[in-house]
């Protein structure tokens, strides 16, 4: 956040979720590297309040669209997105390993959209 003076203020938030179906991940709310998690059903525009716990208080109302995990990757019980190659689920017996964003299939197999 910048004051009046466009100097950059540190300062703590809260985070208010407008749509119930979505919620933030399981870090108590916080924010770093300009960077907050929200989970909820993919493809849905979801609002969201960020309010600073100041005297003066700053309010950033935003809305954001809510994407899917990665190919090959799926929402675990934690609500992150985990390698399905760990999940040993027989839908998706072709991953072997994830590398970072992507999911490595065994030998011979094709995946994509169509």
């Amino acid at each position: 956040v910048k004051d009046d003076l466009c100097n950059v203020v540190h300062t703590t938030y809260s985070v208010t979720i407008l749509d119930q179906s979505a919620s933030l991940c399981d870090y108590n709310n916080i924010i770093s590297n300009d960077t907050i998690c929200v989970v909820g059903r993919p493809s849905t525009v979801v609002g969201i309040i960020f309010e600073t716990i100041l005297v003066r208080k700053i309010s950033i109302d935003i809305n954001v669209s809510l994407s899917n995990c990665h190919p090959g990757y799926v929402l675990d019980s934690n609500r992150r997105c985990e390698c399905s190659a760990l999940t040993k689920t027989e839908n998706y017996r072709w991953i072997e390993n994830c590398n970072g964003s992507q999911a490595i299939l065994k030998r011979g197999v094709w995946a994509g959209y169509v």
